[in-house]
């Protein structure tokens, strides 16, 4: 399945580019048809954000019970941003990108 370019128009990024295109401060993935960089819209940065944040809540309640251990602590962190990628890629549009530096 194949996702729309916000500059062109066309059907050209793959569900991989989608999931990894990076958020707002990201350079993002060039588009195969246009060139242009394509990155996730402001939506997608705050549900990572609030998911990161729940995650380091709990990880700091955590801490203050007692109830640490590292593989733990970084499966976690690891299960939350596939858990943002995963959403990035099934339900967050790509928005053009607002860098200067990137075309």
């Amino acid at each position: 399945m194949k996702y729309t370019c916000p500059y062109c128009g066309k059907k050209s990024y793959s569900f991989l580019a989608k999931m990894f295109a990076g958020n707002m401060n990201a350079s993002g993935r060039a588009c195969p048809e246009c060139g242009r960089h394509s990155v996730h819209g402001l939506d997608s940065t705050i549900f990572s954000t609030a998911l990161m944040l729940a995650v380091f809540v709990y990880l700091i309640v955590c801490i203050r019970r007692g109830q640490f251990n590292y593989l733990f602590c970084l499966g976690l962190f690891a299960g939350a941003y596939f858990i943002a990628r995963l959403a990035d890629g099934l339900f967050f549009k790509l928005a053009k990108n607002n860098r200067i530096d990137v075309s």
